[in-house]
């Protein structure tokens, strides 16, 4: 059988690159997931589960515009009835729910092109625009993205269709527009991993001499160099890479040398223009070979396992993509087979392609799919939480109890999330201890096999003072002592007493003390208002209303700060709309970490524009001040052509601490 003795080969190449000086350094398995949506009818194509149940780690999810005119589009469009955003939810909900990581394309068909020349200022812009919405709606879940698809590929002509000059302003762009711009650069959350428009090799062309223009072109004729100033790297974190070399042949030894003459091209360019001690990998996000074109589906699947043998040893390579997960029309690449995703519609490809995904999980391995923890807490209660996590690796997580040696940990300094955990855990679901916030551990209450999910509940007590206190956690091996998989890193606001930072927080001096407004502003309300509004705390709110007409405007506070500390705001947000879209009329928090008055300014951190129409909805904002003051801003916009109400109440900003003198750990 193919499939058994393959597999044996299979981990025989693995072997061979680590004695033969490899670091054992192994990527990861990532499948394509063809067309995610239907880009006539906006109806969801991709099938989350099948690719769940490859094992890959990975996927790699095309975000097509389809029949939207851009992200923000709110028209709903599909058998569902959804806007773009609402659409890519479910398809990336459903991966990550499934324990699959998302490695996101955003291409050419993130933005409509049809009459504007891709070598253009106009199309760079507005792919930049588009790919900048993107991100900043979806980094929260997917952390790394991809550019402009094969932009050397002729497409039909005689030329690159994104010439080198071209294609590195797009990379400059991108990077400045996601991970500098608008108060960026100094927000983690933004700064996700920036992998190149992947580049199309094949036996004809290894890509070097297109690719080292594009550096060329970055370095000497654009600001490559000052984004390197700015952020530590010129604008690519990755290079992306597609290879398609003997297309027609099965023969092992062939397919091996000419992979690797390819990738030993391209990373000569990428040494030569980097530091040749660059931790910078190459991303392969496809490869792959049609069964019709050597010979048959057997043979199809020998081809897979060869590659993934060259490219899964190689310490230079950091995914490694088959393309793809099912057929089309002329293109035989898939595991499936035209005719379905059942068993019955599975090729021999499926059953290598799973072997080596569950073969090469890390060992240990984690994944949170969902917690119950707070937004907002008193610094006197104790609340209770429930977190869910799969086992991603390829080892149980075996035993019950402190017989496991596998905890769930409070999150330290080796924890992805880079701050410590500041609340005491107590309570615990199956047992567990707390010596202090940051050494804490929950444990298991069963057995959890690789693949499966757990469920642990126990309850936090924040310090005993107003702030906003990060909560980690992470899985963690005693008797390794190390920790692995996933992290939870998320901010929760603590409040004491009435401890707030602005003044007339809740505009209960019945005017705008304390404030300054800019735009249109009606004032403070009280009583019942348009709509049936009435105040969320106390007698008053501020609203702006406009019957056949909009107004645009808000309000801040500039207050004192204390440096290198946290500092969490809240603001009850409602809204009430008739005509327009989803968001025409919406409200948003920011704070501007530089203690600037103006709303323009890039340094602001805003959270999304948000609507909330029939009750009032808080929204959240952290960050570190850099200055000795920070400024509170509260913004609305109008654009409906009826009815458009914007309203805000009950206002906090929490300092880290008003008593300097108090201990961080009081309980």
């Amino acid at each position: 059988m193919i499939l058994k003795n393959s597999f044996v080969r299979f981990l025989m190449v693995i072997l061979i690159g680590v004695l033969c000086g490899g670091d054992g350094y192994s990527a990861w398995v990532a499948i394509d997931t063809n067309a995610p949506i239907s880009a006539a009818t906006g109806d969801i194509a991709t099938p989350m589960q099948v690719v769940a149940e490859t094992g890959t780690e990975y996927v790699r999810v095309n975000f097509i515009l389809g029949p939207w005119s851009s992200p923000a589009d709110a028209t709903h469009h599909g058998s569902q009835n959804l806007s773009w955003f609402e659409t890519y939810d479910i398809i990336i909900n459903g991966f990550v729910s499934r324990g699959v990581k998302v490695y996101g394309l955003i291409g050419a068909e993130a933005v409509h092109s049809s009459t504007t020349n891709l070598n253009s200022d106009q199309y760079v812009n507005d792919y930049a625009a588009n790919f900048v919405q993107i991100v900043g709606h979806f980094k929260d879940r997917v952390r790394v993205y991809e550019g402009f698809n094969e932009p050397n590929d002729w497409a039909g002509g005689t030329t690159a269709q994104v010439q080198p000059y071209w294609f590195a302003k797009m990379l400059e762009e991108i990077y400045r527009g996601v991970k500098i711009n608008d108060g960026h650069k100094n927000d983690s959350s933004w700064q996700v991993t920036l992998v190149s428009g992947p580049v199309f090799s094949h036996d004809q062309d290894t890509v070097a001499t297109y690719f080292n223009q594009v550096y060329s072109e970055g370095k000497n004729n654009l600001g490559w160099s000052e984004v390197k100033t700015m952020a530590g790297s010129y604008p690519l974190d990755g290079i992306g890479y597609h290879i398609y070399v003997a297309q027609g042949s099965n023969n092992a030894d062939t397919i091996r040398q000419k992979m690797l003459v390819n990738i030993n091209a391209i990373w000569e360019v990428v040494q030569s223009n980097e530091e040749t001690t660059t931790t910078k990998k190459l991303w392969i996000s496809e490869f792959g070979w049609r069964n019709d074109y050597v010979g048959s589906e057997t043979a199809q699947a020998q081809n897979l396992e060869t590659g993934f043998g060259v490219l899964l040893p190689d310490s230079r390579i950091q995914l490694a993509t088959w393309f793809c997960l099912k057929d089309f029309p002329s293109g035989y690449y898939g595991l499936f087979r035209v005719s379905g995703t059942s068993d019955a519609d599975k090729k021999p490809a499926w059953y290598s392609f799973n072997s080596i995904a569950i073969a090469n999980r890390t060992p240990l391995d984690s994944f949170f799919l969902s917690n119950t923890l707070p937004k907002e807490m008193s610094a006197e209660e104790t609340a209770p939480i429930s977190i869910t996590i799969k086992n991603t690796g390829n080892l149980s997580w075996s035993g019950i109890g402190e017989e496991n040696p596998i905890r769930l940990s409070a999150g330290n300094e080796n924890a992805q999330t880079g701050f410590l955990n500041s609340f005491i855990w107590s309570n615990f679901q199956y047992g567990g201890y707390c010596v202090s916030p940051i050494d804490a551990k929950a444990f298991l209450g069963e057995t959890v096999s690789p693949n499966q999910q757990t469920s642990i509940s126990f309850s936090i007590k924040p310090p005993y003072k107003s702030g906003a206190f990060p909560f980690s956690a992470r899985m963690f091996n005693s008797d390794s002592s190390e920790f692995f998989g996933d992290s939870i890193g998320n901010y929760i606001l603590v409040r004491k007493n009435l401890e707030n930072a602005l003044l007339n927080y809740g505009f209960e001096s019945g005017n705008l003390a304390g404030w300054t407004k800019f735009g249109e502003v009606d004032g403070a309300i009280s009583g019942t208002w348009f709509a049936d509004i009435t105040a969320k705390e106390g007698s008053y709110f501020v609203g702006s209303a406009a019957n056949y007409g909009t107004k645009n405007g808000g309000l801040f506070q500039q207050i004192d700060a204390f440096s290198e500390s946290t500092y969490g705001a809240r603001v009850f947000i409602r809204t009430y709309r008739v005509g327009g879209m989803e968001g025409d009329t919406a409200c948003r928090l920011g704070l501007d970490p530089e203690g600037g008055i103006e709303p323009s300014t890039s340094s602001i951190l805003w959270t999304s524009w948000v609507e909330s129409e029939g009750q009032w909805t808080p929204i959240y904002q952290f960050t570190n001040p850099s200055a000795p003051k920070i400024t509170f801003f509260l913004q609305f916009r109008q654009q409906a052509p009826d009815w458009n109400i914007t309203c805000f109440d009950d206002c906090i900003l929490l300092p880290p601490l008003l008593n300097p003198n108090r201990s961080l750990f009081l309980y």
